[in-house]
């Protein structure tokens, strides 16, 4: 069974907004981000890896937490995306992560 993803206002840590996954099976509720940074619109890819969007490094730019880290209790990411414009709301497709960017072209990665 895969995990469901919460990002919600109340849920904020640190002055940041986490994303939070939840175990269907059990009900438990973990952060699988934190910090000040504002985490938002996870995406589940093929693989059991999390893509989202962040402005922890001064704009919106694309992360990834690798299906590896996802069971540790303080799972890694790091940037899959970096450019010039801001990258908000990744989507899932396949094997595809989606982009939508604050500017006229949108962007795909695998």
């Amino acid at each position: 069974d895969k995990t469901v993803v919460e990002v919600t206002d109340g849920m904020k840590i640190d002055r940041g907004w986490a994303i939070f996954v939840v175990d269907r099976r059990s009900g438990g509720l973990r952060a699988v981000t934190e910090g000040t940074a504002k985490d938002h619109a996870p995406a589940f890819r093929a693989d059991g890896s999390l893509v989202f969007a962040s402005d922890r490094s001064g704009s919106y730019q694309i992360y990834v937490i690798p299906a590896d880290q996802m069971a540790l209790a303080t799972p890694r990411s790091h940037e899959l995306v970096r450019g010039p414009e801001s990258y908000y709301a990744p989507t899932v497709s396949g094997t595809e992560t989606l982009l939508q960017t604050s500017g006229p072209i949108s962007y795909s990665v695998q």
